[in-house]
């Protein structure tokens, strides 16, 4: 099986990488270079199994690039309320069927610079940077991360997400760029917490309490003169 951390080093030595850097212990390529941001991509990696007539089995590896961003500001805060490390928050987790994109490669089970010149694998590289590219340029700001991600779900898109940290880093962002909207936004994702638990049943009770303390924990400091202070340090 091609090794991942090999894979991401030619990945690297791509110009269009030039800035990252690589975590073989997260199978990632990340790029901090941007205050208050940070964009990585993840390559998630198996075996399957083929079986070709008159043939034995043929191994193949699947490679499933994950395209994240994080934006400083929409998780600092929340630190206070619950100790995250900050590198395990992803506020844009993307696979290539979101970005429109191929969704997984298929690779034979050669090794090094035979794997490079396939033209599965130049395909995948070209796809991840166009990839990385998308995210850059959909969620450059917070201005855009809300068009894409909140404005949907006011005009009435389905979420089917557990209620999770997720919910009050959306809340944040809606204070931030659109406060008039924040209100409506919070109806909205209450809704679906009381909807998604009642759904759930018995089997989600410990989850459902431990939930609702964290919302009367986190609701009064997101809509606080404390938290607009928070804000106005990082404008």
């Amino acid at each position: 099986m091609n090794d991942i951390c090999d894979i991401l080093k030619d990945l690297k030595s791509d110009p269009c990488f030039s800035g990252f850097r690589l975590l073989k212990g997260e199978f990632s390529l990340v790029d901090n270079s941007h205050k208050g941001e940070c964009q990585w991509v993840v390559l998630n990696g198996c075996m399957t199994y083929v079986q070709n007539p008159g043939s034995a089995k043929v191994d193949y590896q699947l490679v499933y690039p994950i395209y994240h961003k994080r934006f400083s500001i929409l998780s600092e805060w929340y630190q206070r309320f619950y100790a995250i490390p900050l590198y395990n928050v992803s506020h844009v987790r993307l696979d290539g069927r979101m970005l429109g994109l191929p969704n997984s490669f298929r690779f034979p089970c050669t090794s090094g610079a035979d794997l490079f010149t396939t033209d599965e694998y130049l395909r995948f590289k070209e796809t991840v940077k166009t990839g990385m590219g998308l995210v850059n340029d959909n969620y450059a700001t917070l201005e855009k991360y809300y068009s894409h991600e909140i404005v949907p779900i006011l005009n009435g898109r389905k979420i089917s997400l557990c209620p999770n940290n997720w919910m009050f880093f959306d809340l944040a962002l809606a204070r931030i760029v659109s406060p008039q909207d924040y209100c409506k936004v919070k109806l909205i994702l209450l809704e679906h917490t009381h909807e998604y638990f009642a759904r759930m049943g018995s089997y989600y009770s410990y989850d459902h309490s431990m939930f609702y303390s964290k919302l009367e924990e986190v609701l009064p400091y997101l809509e606080s003169d404390e938290f607009d202070a928070y804000v106005a340090k990082y404008r």
